[in-house]
C-alpha cells in the first residue's frame, strides 16, 4: 500500500482535533488500511491516552503511536515518514508558531482541520488554511464537529453553514458535519463502540472516499 500522510491541524484548541484522529486512526484500520499514529501535539494526549486504555492488562492495540519531536531534525524525519506504508496520521499541535511545523503540512497528502460552527472558529479555520497553503499542496478538509442541530438554532446553524461555505470551500473541501454527542467526545484508543462508529461513519467514509484514489495512485 502507498504512503499516505494525513495530519489534523488547526490554530484553535478545543475542535475535537486530538479525539478526531483517535477515531479516525481506528476507523481506518477498520477499512483496511494500516495504520502508524503519529503525536506532534506538546501535550502529547494520544501518547498518554494510550498509556492509560492499557492499564495492566497490555491488550492488542488496532495501530501504534510514537511521539514526533518538531524539532530542526523534522525535515529528516518527514522524509523518512513518507517510506512507510499505509497511513501515517499525525496529531499535529493547534498553532502554526513553529516553523519546523511547516515540514510536517509540506509533506502531507491531506490536512484535515476540525472546526466549530462560530464566528471565531470559521475565522481562524479560513487563517490556519491561507497559512498552509502557502507551505503544502494538501487537500484541505474541513470537519464540522460538535454541530447542534436544535429547532430553536436551526436558523443560526444555516447561516453559520453559508458563512462556512463562503471562507472555508476556496480553500478546500467541507465534509459533512459531526453531531454534537458525548460519544464521540470520549474516545478510546484501543478500539471503538457502536454508537461511535455509527456517529463518525458519514464524515469518516468522505474522507476514505477522498483518500483512496490517492492511494492508487
Amino acid at each position: 500500500m502507498n504512503n499516505l500522510i494525513i495530519s489534523f491541524g488547526g490554530l484553535k484548541g478545543g475542535t475535537g482535533k486530538t479525539t478526531l484522529c483517535t477515531l479516525f486512526a481506528t476507523y481506518a484500520v477498520e477499512q483496511g488500511f494500516p495504520v502508524a499514529v503519529m503525536d506532534a501535539d506538546t501535550q502529547r494526549s494520544i501518547s498518554n491516552n494510550r498509556f492509560d486504555d492499557l492499564g495492566i492488562s497490555n491488550p492488542p492495540t488496532p495501530w501504534r503511536v510514537w511521539p514526533l519531536h518538531v524539532d530542526d531534525e523534522i525535515k529528516d524525519r518527514m522524509s523518512k515518514l513518507k517510506k512507510v506504508p499505509g497511513l501515517v496520521v499525525i496529531d499535529c499541535p493547534g498553532s502554526v508558531d513553529n516553523d519546523n511545523l511547516k515540514y510536517v503540512y509540506h509533506s502531507s497528502d491531506v490536512i484535515i482541520i476540525p472546526f466549530r460552527f462560530d464566528r471565531m472558529n470559521v475565522r481562524e479555520a479560513a487563517t490556519f488554511a491561507e497559512t498552509v497553503r502557502k507551505i503544502s499542496k494538501a487537500k484541505l478538509l474541513f470537519l464540522p464537529n460538535m454541530v447542534t442541530q436544535y429547532d430553536d438554532q436551526r436558523e443560526e446553524l444555516v447561516k453559520a453553514m453559508e458563512r462556512a461555505n463562503t471562507d472555508l470551500g476556496k480553500y478546500g473541501r467541507i465534509l459533512p458535519c459531526l453531531p454534537d454527542r458525548l460519544t464521540i467526545r470520549v474516545s478510546n484508543t484501543l478500539g471503538m463502540n457502536y454508537k461511535q462508529r455509527q456517529a463518525v461513519r458519514e464524515s469518516f467514509n468522505a474522507i476514505i472516499e477522498i483518500i483512496n484514489p490517492l492511494n492508487n495512485k
